[in-house]
């Protein structure tokens, strides 16, 4: 997947959508997105528009991020780790949980389906083929 259609995917087809499983790339190639418009609206000065791009990304970068903590087998309760690193007044032990939700997210996802369905990542890409199916 590549980042036009990580960005079409993420905005437009499962906005909000919590449920499935999310690639590495549609995850990476999303939250470059995010941090790329970000950067560019408070450069801008206007607080108002640097606030309302952080309000319209937050719904689709936190259910990417659920759906990347689905490919990896967790729950999507995990992203309140990473919610619990923005805690006012926890200094230097908030950077543990972005720490370990940073692990999660570079981890490589299930080869194969898991509960939360099946694999978003191509067969031919991963080299891999079924249980019982032809190599």
């Amino acid at each position: 997947m590549g980042f036009l259609e990580a960005v079409r995917q993420c905005l437009f087809r499962k906005y909000a959508d919590f449920r499935g499983r999310a690639s590495r790339a549609e995850y990476w190639w999303f939250f470059v997105f995010g941090v790329s418009v970000n950067v560019a609206a408070a450069g801008t000065g206007i607080r108002p528009l640097a606030y309302l791009v952080t309000v319209l990304l937050v719904v689709p970068q936190m259910a990417v991020t659920v759906r990347r903590l689905h490919d990896t087998n967790r729950s999507g309760w995990w992203v309140l780790l990473y919610l619990a690193g923005w805690t006012p007044g926890v200094g230097f032990w908030g950077l543990i949980p972005g720490l370990v939700m940073l692990w999660f997210m570079a981890r490589k996802g299930d080869a194969f389906d898991n509960r939360y369905g099946s694999n978003p990542a191509p067969d031919a890409v991963l080299g891999l083929s079924r249980p019982g199916g032809t190599p």
